[in-house]
């Protein structure tokens, strides 16, 4: 599978993706890799942006994960995440977004929908 990063995103950015990536998977996170290409090395910079390869699974469409055995994912994934903290940037979930919701604030969209959860808007800017 390919996967293409947006194109504001830096090379750097995308490797650490990578590297946190394989060392999840040397713990033993059941994880998709990237893929093992001989000659390869990722991330691809390509004339249109950074690009990774990766393995690609058939998914069983009849599987389903109860919320207890999500919950334990979770918690397993967070468990062998933070000891890779090295490599993870904190996160912003409204970093992605908070351009259009900038804009939606400027076009005059009701207030209750552009912050819903009454999120201020401290903290989330560039």
């Amino acid at each position: 599978m390919l996967r293409v990063a947006r194109p504001q995103t830096r090379v750097e950015q995308v490797a650490r993706t990578v590297e946190f990536v394989v060392r999840l998977a040397a713990r033993g996170m059941e994880v998709t890799e990237p893929a093992a290409v001989s000659g390869l090395r990722q991330p691809v910079v390509t004339s249109t942006g950074v690009v990774t390869l990766w393995v690609y699974y058939e998914i069983d469409a009849g599987c389903r994960v109860t919320p207890r055995e999500l919950g334990g994912l979770l918690r397993h994934f967070h468990d062998l995440a933070i000891l890779e903290k090295d490599l993870v940037e904190p996160w912003e979930p409204f970093a992605l977004i908070s351009a259009r919701l900038d804009g939606a604030r400027r076009d005059g969209i009701e207030q209750d929908l552009v912050d819903p959860c009454g999120v201020p808007e401290v903290g989330f800017g560039p």
